[in-house]
């Protein structure tokens, strides 16, 4: 036991591990807490659980549809209630941004290489 008595305050190895499993329980519960922690971020950098959760998509239903586990009409039905569902879902943001784009799409140039006519440059 030379190694022991060198430990300042050390008379006899009961006494060492007494002075250990203090600070090996404090490691654990920084380890346990930090863990709550970087959880905690993780699920905050993802948005939280105010996400809202879709049960299929449209080509799920319509995977459903090719396989016969539901009609023509099911699949219908399916499809308006989801695109009801989204369109809910949508701000005043997204929806201006969705006129923007198909208004583009009818109006702007065929293609997405063509220049700009003297017309369409501003004044």
């Amino acid at each position: 036991m030379p190694i022991l008595s060198t430990i300042p305050g050390s008379g006899s190895s009961s006494n060492v591990f007494g002075s250990v499993v203090p600070w090996l329980l404090v490691l654990m519960g920084l380890v346990v807490v930090g863990g709550v922690v970087i959880s905690l971020i993780r699920r905050w950098m993802r948005g939280g659980d105010d996400a809202v959760q879709i049960g299929f998509s449209l080509s799920d239903l319509r995977a459903m549809h090719a396989e016969g586990r539901i009609s023509s009409e099911e699949l219908a039905r399916a499809e308006e209630r989801l695109i009801q569902q989204v369109r809910g879902n949508l701000t005043e943001e997204d929806l201006r941004r969705r006129a923007e784009i198909q208004n583009a799409r009818t109006t702007g140039p065929s293609s997405p290489t063509a220049r700009p006519t003297e017309g369409d440059l501003p004044e």
